[in-house]
Order: C-alpha cells, then structure tokens, then sequence
C-alpha cells in the first residue's frame, strides 16, 4: 500500500473568529475534494488534480474525509492522462521541499522505477535524484527548496488550467 504525505493544515487568515478558524480549513478541504471529484467525472484530470492536491494539504485529523482518499485520486489522475511518473515525481519534489525526505525518497525510487520501463522521454525524476543526491543532510535539502518546486511545477499537469495565483496559495500553504 502507497503511503500518503502528512498533511499541512493552511493558514485561515481571512476569517475573523476562532471558531471559524477551526471550521475553514476542513470545510475547504472537503469542498476541493468534492470539486474534483465532479471534475474527474467530467475527464478534467488537470484541474481535478488541482483540487485533490488542494484537499491533501487542507486536510486534518478531525475531517470527514480521508487524505488517502484525495491522495489516491490525485495520483488516479495522472495515471489517467498517461503521467504518473510525473505525478510521483510532485510528490516526491513537494516531500523534500516540505522537508518529508522519507517520503520524497520513497516516490522518487517509485518514479526512477516507472521512468525506467517507460520508453519516453522523463527526465524529471532523474534530474530530481541528481538534485537531492548532491546534499548530505534534510536541511541542505530545504536550502534546494526553489529548485525543488521549480521541477515540481515542471511536471504538475494542474498548472496548464490553474491560474499562477492558485498553485502560488498552494505552495505558501494559504488559503485562496
């Protein structure tokens, strides 16, 4: 079984209350997930992807929904458009970035494996494994942090139906 990446829960600063606080993040990650469900049905892999991802990182322990769920799905839409290396080679770029070097690890050996059977032409996880090869330790990793999501953007199919203030919210871990 696929391990899934810890969930970050998004920083709430548009909402005035405490109690709101508390409702705005799960509330959002269960409306992402369910907006990309409708998109999947739709055959709408890159923007559906958006959102699962969108429902990963907005997820928490008290939620309605499981992260594998959102997780499994976001990987089911890169297998759907033909580009799960790519989608294997985001979750290990965004695992390192975020300093989760075991999870980075363990979906990028999973991606060098597909890249390797695959007659095209990826590269990405390759030039990712050279990337993180080069530093000895999790913090040197960080210091790659724009690099990292520089390959990680690379390969996000979302980013051809997502506008640059949407991936942007995503990566600062905000709200949008």
């Amino acid at each position: 079984a696929e391990e899934t990446p810890s969930s970050t829960r998004a920083n709430t600063e548009r909402t005035p209350s405490k109690s709101n606080r508390a409702e705005k993040p799960s509330q959002e990650g269960r409306s992402h997930l369910q907006r990309g469900r409708r998109l999947f049905q739709l055959g709408n892999y890159e923007r559906a992807s958006f959102h699962f991802w969108r429902a990963v990182l907005l997820h928490s322990s008290d939620e309605s929904y499981h992260v594998d769920d959102a997780f499994a799905l976001f990987l089911q839409c890169h297998r759907m458009r033909g580009t799960l290396v790519d989608g294997l080679v985001f979750v290990a770029a965004e695992g390192f970035a975020r300093g989760q070097v075991d999870l980075g690890e363990m979906y990028l050996e999973r991606a060098l494996e597909l890249e390797l059977e695959s007659e095209g032409g990826h590269d990405a996880a390759r030039r990712l494994k050279e990337l993180v090869s080069m530093t000895a330790t999790a913090t040197d990793i960080l210091k790659l942090r724009e690099r990292l999501l520089e390959i990680r953007n690379e390969v996000d199919i979302s980013n051809n139906g997502i506008g640059r203030d949407d991936v942007d919210a995503v990566d600062s871990g905000s709200n949008s």
